[in-house]
């Protein structure tokens, strides 16, 4: 039986191959207090700009208000997106939203 951090390991790395599949650069924040779990920046190739998402990882898609406040603040200092991505059921299908406006949000 895994533990609820490897449970939550898990999903973060398939969050991560998920967003590489898509061709974005991620790294990830193992067992960090950081308020994001992964980086993801996105190379635009019409603009040439790089386009950077924080991302925490939520196997349910619950985030405290607390936490949702410090990435949206991270976010706003580094004009980044924040992104939530969470699953409604275990090894289900990886959702995706905007943290700051609640939007779906698609990689």
């Amino acid at each position: 039986m895994s533990t609820p951090y490897q449970r939550g390991a898990a999903f973060e790395r398939r969050v991560q191959a998920d967003l590489e599949h898509e061709e974005y650069l991620v790294t990830r924040s193992p067992a960090s207090k950081s308020p994001f779990d992964l980086l993801a920046v996105y190379l635009d190739t019409i603009d040439l700009l790089p386009h950077v998402f924080l991302v925490q990882c939520k196997l349910r898609g619950v985030i405290s208000r607390a936490d949702k406040e410090k990435l949206l603040e991270v976010c706003e200092a580094f004009a980044c997106h924040g992104i939530l991505a969470y699953t409604l059921k275990e090894r289900g299908m990886i959702h995706y939203r905007y943290l700051l406006t609640d939007e779906p949000w698609t990689p």
